[in-house]
């Protein structure tokens, strides 16, 4: 069982959308202001998963081979790397998380999303993100972007336009079922204006972290106060006898 102590940020979106860039922009944000930040990379197994995974040669990979390489690669990196940070209390980022599962694999490949979950808890356990920034580009716009970067285009990315669709859709229907976590931001606006959004939605949920943790503090004395008041009591009544 993996104890979280740390506060975890997940972004989410499609390929194109920005968030490698606006994840180094909040790592630098947050650093200024105190916290101490660690986004997760692959380690050097789960690296040699990805490249697998992303190889545009290896058309022949199906769905479920996806899934459970996928979910490997996730367990690895728990395993060996994303445990001890989360216990030493950081603040971590993960550049797609558990939400991408279901979004890629469930609906853009049309896994069962029931499976997906039963997998994603069997590999992490109860883990799940305090907070999700969920970059929604529509494809058409991501691959623009694609084509501009001149880089070249891994397995994933060549899939149709329709996936991609399919993906974004699954992406703002689980937004919808978790509006409190996952914050949807329009990723066709500029940087600065996305970093400036980002920057909002981290400082509000940071201030009501302080606000629970204090209400949750005063809980605490407040029980303690109550057991020694009850102790004191009792031991009254056991001197009355």
């Amino acid at each position: 069982m993996i104890k979280k102590k740390g506060i975890i940020i997940s972004f989410e979106g499609i390929d194109g959308s920005g968030k490698t860039t606006q994840i180094e922009c909040l790592k630098q944000y947050l650093i200024r202001k105190g916290f101490s930040v660690e986004i997760i990379e692959n380690t050097r197994i789960s690296k040699k998963i990805m490249q697998i995974l992303c190889d545009p040669e290896l058309k022949e990979i199906c769905p479920k081979t996806e899934l459970l390489l996928h979910s490997a690669l996730r367990a690895q990196d728990f395993q060996e790397y994303v445990s001890p940070v989360l216990n030493s209390g950081k603040i971590i980022i993960f550049n797609r998380f558990l939400d991408a599962s279901f979004a890629y694999q469930g609906y853009g490949r049309g896994l069962d999303l029931k499976a997906i979950e039963w997998l994603n808890m069997f590999t992490v356990g109860r883990i799940k993100p305090d907070l999700t920034i969920l970059l929604d580009l529509p494809p058409s716009e991501a691959f623009k972007r694609l084509e501009k970067s001149r880089e070249k285009l891994d397995r994933i990315e060549k899939e149709e336009l329709e996936f991609h669709n399919r993906v974004r859709k699954g992406y703002l229907e689980i937004a919808k079922k978790e509006p409190k976590r996952i914050k949807v931001i329009d990723a066709t606006k500029s940087i600065n204006e996305i970093q400036e959004e980002i920057k909002k939605i981290i400082e509000e949920y940071l201030n009501e972290n302080k606000r629970r943790d204090v209400r949750t503090s005063l809980i605490k004395t407040l029980i303690e106060s109550l057991k020694s008041l009850s102790l004191i009591l009792r031991l009254r009544i056991y001197a009355r006898r």
